[in-house]
């Protein structure tokens, strides 16, 4: 049986960076979700496509992944990647099966993470 109440934590580091926590023991798998708060809406003339180019400039491989291999090593294990862009924000989010360690989501030692961070830190600079 499913409990009512939810765990939820969030976390405000000095740097900046919320990070929310739900612990939900029904489910059998891990996500990560990086959401900046910088959309199409807060683009000027010059900026426009910027928010959405750079979403899908994650997905396009590392210093020494390709993108396929990427998507490759997530599908082995039944995981995902996806972002989407909106008006008000872009996300960046990856799933993977409980039975697998957290670091699938960040496969290759973390390297699309910090794509991903980069991504984000380069959308905020925009302001």
């Amino acid at each position: 049986m499913v409990s009512n109440a939810r765990d939820i934590h969030r976390h405000a580091l000095p740097n900046g960076l919320v990070v929310i926590t739900e612990t939900m023991q029904h489910v059998r798998s891990v996500s990560v979700g990086i959401w900046v708060r910088h959309g199409s809406r807060r683009e000027s003339l010059a900026e426009n496509g910027t928010a959405h180019f750079l979403e899908h400039m994650v997905f396009k491989g590392t210093e020494r992944r390709s993108a396929e291999d990427i998507a490759r090593e997530m599908d082995s294990v039944g995981g995902m990647l996806d972002a989407f862009t909106s008006k008000e924000q872009i996300c960046f989010n990856a799933k993977v099966l409980d039975a697998h360690p957290a670091q699938e989501l960040c496969v290759d030692g973390g390297e699309a993470c910090q794509q991903m961070r980069t991504s984000a830190s380069a959308m905020s600079s925009l302001n």
